[in-house]
């Protein structure tokens, strides 16, 4: 049987990359990712935990303060240093410490090895079971009761039952105070789910200032590039092991050709107007510089321009909505109308692509928009 674990760090780079380190490793499932104390505590009453990681930065006397609410846990704690006193209190409360200079591969074998008591599963457990989550992550990607029925293969009734369930699990009362709640829990973080592939932007044209432009371009977007001039030599050939691929075409040069043919898209850049001229094959696109992240990698060029995009007070109503305030409440909040809470939160659907409050929560922990 599989060691439910729980990550916590108050650091979400920290937290995230252990969650992804433990997820998919042989006999671990990973059940929630939390920034507050309190919060890993309501996770375990919600979700099935067995061991909980817990990163300890300066909040060692939280953590001890804690440890009656994580009571039958295994506690696995990581630190980059620790004063000799408080290692000895924590080892004295049965606590298993892996200092970071051991590695990955010491942490991994204490969460095997870590000590925790079973417990029963009663007939109808309080905890949220693996279709409870699938409807919990359907319902924070915005899409109707019907919409999830479908994509579940389940019928309507059905997905309410489980939402009613799941409210009465978490004890929340409301779906955009769900969301907010199952982003804090790490409960959106699937097991096995991965970044999308982030494509490698295969640069061809000859030296000078467009080329120039185009990687510098690329590389101010954390883009991939690399540049393959005016020619294509055997030992290149070793990319075509990576997918996907983008081809940059700058000018006239025969060696981009047999990128169609591998499955690459080829997007040409218009600055030097051979853009114009191309017949075949066909591009997928031919953008200015300025268009040229979208054009190579659009997800990351939408996240990042809902992220600047966002004006303050935009900003100030995704929060309103994090804490789980009403339109009305946002307004006496924030001293405007209720029409102009309206209309800042259309604005701030729009931008972030999404159709609804609960939404527009998923995206903006996902983008760092909220902590």
């Amino acid at each position: 049987m599989a060691i439910h674990v729980a990550a916590h760090s108050a650091n979400r780079l920290l937290r995230e990359a252990l969650a992804t380190a433990l997820t998919g490793q042989p006999g671990l499932s990973m059940s929630g990712l939390t920034q507050y104390l309190s919060d890993l505590e309501r996770l375990c009453r919600i979700r099935d935990v067995d061991v909980a990681v817990i990163d300890v930065a300066d909040d060692f006397e939280e953590v001890m303060a804690k440890l009656p609410g994580l009571r039958g846990r295994g506690l696995v704690l990581t630190y980059a240093s620790m004063d000799v006193r408080d290692v000895v209190r924590a080892v004295g409360a049965g606590l298993t410490l892996v200092p970071y200079s051991r590695g990955l591969a010491a942490l991994l074998d204490a969460v095997r090895r870590c000590p925790f008591e079973p417990r029963a599963r009663p007939a109808h457990p309080p905890v949220l079971t693996r279709r409870d989550l699938d409807v919990l992550a359907l319902a924070a990607s915005g899409h109707s009761v019907q919409e999830a029925a479908r994509m579940l293969g389940i019928a309507p009734a059905t997905v309410e039952n489980h939402m009613r369930r799941i409210f009465a699990k978490t004890e929340v009362h409301s779906r955009v105070n769900l969301v907010s709640l199952a982003a804090r829990l790490g409960l959106l973080f699937r097991s096995g789910a991965r970044p999308a592939t982030v494509p490698l932007a295969v640069v061809f044209g000859g030296p000078g200032s467009c080329r120039d432009a185009v990687v510098e371009n690329l590389i101010r977007q954390h883009l991939p590039v690399f540049v393959a001039g005016d020619r294509w030599t055997h030992e290149d050939d070793t990319l075509m092991l990576r997918r996907p691929l983008v081809a940059v075409i700058i000018d006239e040069s025969g060696a981009w050709h047999h990128m169609h043919a591998v499955g690459a898209r080829v997007v040409v850049v218009t600055e030097t107007a051979f853009g114009q001229v191309i017949t075949s094959p066909a591009p997928d696109a031919v953008v200015p510089i300025g268009e040229l992240g979208r054009a190579v990698h659009p997800e990351m060029s939408r996240r990042a321009a809902a992220r600047s995009a966002l004006t303050d007070r935009e900003l100030q109503i995704l929060r309103s909505i994090a804490t789980g305030h009403s339109v009305r409440q946002t307004a006496q909040a924030l001293a405007i109308t209720t029409k102009t809470v309206e209309n800042i939160q259309s604005r701030l659907f729009s931008k972030l692509d999404v159709r609804n409050r609960a939404e527009a929560l998923a995206v903006g922990y996902e983008l760092g928009l909220l902590s």
